[in-house]
């Protein structure tokens, strides 16, 4: 964390002037803001019964398609290959960005660009330093890589400057990037081999040695199973690499992996929702340890196209949000586990307003007057969802909870890239989706409000000056919250993404596993795996 000359805590990045130093960033483990509860020990064992030859074994619910950064859509992609790849900074549970491979950073004073100085003596596994020149190379293709998916989280940046060996300059869009520490903390800045990169290498399914991190692909079955072993060389991190294997299987069914846990096949499983009560269930047997998270963005939201004729009105709008029972899809479908959302945040993260939550009422009698108010009867429209997920009940009960309204929805359940390619391709109306899991708000607004899904289209004009201007480098945290809070105030005004529901997510592991509360990025649904440790 650091502070500006005013003795304000600055953003996640520093303030014009200041620099943050790896000695002047603290550690915030024992103060975790990410809602985690654990039945579990202390997570911290001693270094004698550390068991540095041990084998992880995890069922994750989510596959893993690719192992190169700019291809990735989900967690568990980036959890994977934050084995592989060291990033140029790392993020904390208190969302303060800390040094990775950059040792410090700082903005211009004009906020033209962001300077960083790069960690010393650090070599890709193929040999070939991790110095400028490789990050320049790398962040250009993040950039330009066809489909790349990091490519608009990276577009505050106009340019890369190779400074001398240990010092990259990132020239910045004028008046953005004030979110770029952050952004750089996820995949968006995982560093990859120049030599890599030059060669070709198919970095989706052979990365070998492509990176810098402590760990090295030994099996790759894409959406099954990936297997990492621990580099051979010593890595700069001590604290790093205390498992000698991990292996992640996609594990789509909660109960199958939490067999496997219980018959010794595995090691740790992530579970989701109402899966979450049987874990629980377990965790009070002794059998198992669990760390339950509660997800930071919704994990369940109603994106609509306003330009479409069942959207228009914000009105309408406003009453499908009015008759969404959020309370008791948490309470009666999932079992609890899971809290009602009106805003982009949970409590914990520096962008929420407390004020917006006292509008997270259910009002159907409220619903109907305001279609009345409206002049507006007959309401109907398709929304579509991934097929066989959780979408798909928490749709259903959208659906019921509707109808006492007299607004008609028609489920149309979908494979996830169909319902994901023909939502923002406009084919469908309506799109029963997660909010993505980004710390950074300006990322959010990229990929959410003002492009991607377009959340905010129907009033850009309000809110890109207002987002334009929190992007602005030199901003204090405080400064970029009080502007982030304008903008979600006017999304709920005009109703433009109707949040629903933010799903927890429960992690039950072998007590000999250490270290799951103070996982980064489990805030996410993701997963940081390097700082685990498997006892004796």
């Amino acid at each position: 964390m650091s502070t500006s000359r005013s003795g304000r805590r600055s953003d996640r990045q520093p303030s014009r002037r200041t620099r943050i130093r790896a000695g002047i960033v603290l550690a915030a483990a024992a103060a975790l803001t990410v809602a985690c509860s654990s039945s579990g020990p202390a997570s911290t064992p001693e270094t004698s019964a550390v068991d540095t030859e041990a084998t992880l074994r995890i069922g994750y619910v989510g596959p893993v398609p690719s192992l190169d950064p700019t291809q990735q859509r989900l967690g568990g992609e980036q959890g994977a290959t934050f084995l592989l790849y060291d990033r140029l900074m790392q993020l904390g549970n208190d969302f303060e960005v800390k040094p990775m491979l950059a040792t410090s950073w700082e903005f211009a004073p004009d906020g033209s660009y962001l300077e960083l100085k790069l960690r010393e003596g650090i070599t890709f596994h193929d040999g070939t330093p991790v110095d400028a020149t490789a990050v320049k190379a790398s962040l250009e293709r993040s950039k330009t890589a066809p489909g790349s998916t990091v490519a608009q989280s990276l577009s505050d940046i106009k340019s890369v400057e190779v400074i001398d060996p240990t010092t990259v300059r990132l020239v910045l869009e004028p008046g953005r990037g004030a979110g770029l520490p952050t952004i750089l903390t996820s995949n968006a800045g995982e560093i990859m081999s120049a030599k890599a990169i030059a060669d070709g290498r198919d970095l989706a399914l052979a990365p070998g040695d492509a990176g810098s991190g402590p760990y090295l692909v030994s099996e790759f079955k894409p959406n099954e199973i990936v297997v990492f072993e621990r580099a051979p060389r010593p890595y700069w991190d001590s604290d790093a690499a205390k498992i000698k294997r991990i292996e992640i299987r996609y594990m789509p069914q909660a109960s199958v992996g939490l067999n496997a846990l219980r018959s010794g096949q595995l090691d740790m499983v992530l579970t989701t929702a109402a899966d979450v009560q049987s874990v629980q269930k377990l965790a009070e047997t002794g059998a198992v340890n669990k760390s339950e998270f509660s997800l930071l963005t919704p994990s369940h939201a109603l994106f609509m196209h306003t330009d479409h004729p069942a959207f228009s009105d914000p009105q309408v709008r406003a009453a499908i949000s009015q008759a969404i029972d959020r309370e008791a899809i948490c309470r009666d479908l999932l079992a609890g586990n899971c809290d009602p959302r009106i805003q982009p945040y949970a409590s914990n993260h520096w962008a929420y307003v407390k004020e917006l939550d006292e509008q997270l009422t259910f009002t159907p009698e409220q619903a109907q007057q305001t279609l009345a108010d409206a002049g507006v009867a007959g309401v109907r429209f398709p929304l579509v969802f991934t097929a066989g997920s959780s979408y798909e009940s928490v749709a259903q009960v959208v659906q019921s909870q509707l109808a006492q309204a007299g607004i008609t929805v028609d489920l149309m359940p979908l494979p996830s890239a169909e319902a994901f390619t023909g939502f923002r391709e406009g084919r469908y109306p309506a799109y029963l989706t997660t909010v993505t899991a980004s710390a950074e708000p300006s990322q959010l607004m990229d990929t959410q409000f003002l492009g991607g899904y377009n959340a905010a289209d129907a009033i850009r004009d309000v809110v890109t000056p207002i987002a334009e201007q929190a992007d602005k480098p030199g901003l204090s945290r405080e400064e970029r919250a009080k502007l982030y809070g304008q903008i979600w105030a006017e999304v709920n005004k005009a109703t433009t993404l109707i949040p629903i529901i933010s799903n927890k997510v429960a992690w039950a592991y072998s007590p000999k596993v250490h270290g799951v509360d103070e996982m980064p990025w489990s805030w996410s649904g993701g997963f940081e795996l390097r700082y685990l440790t498997v006892t004796r």
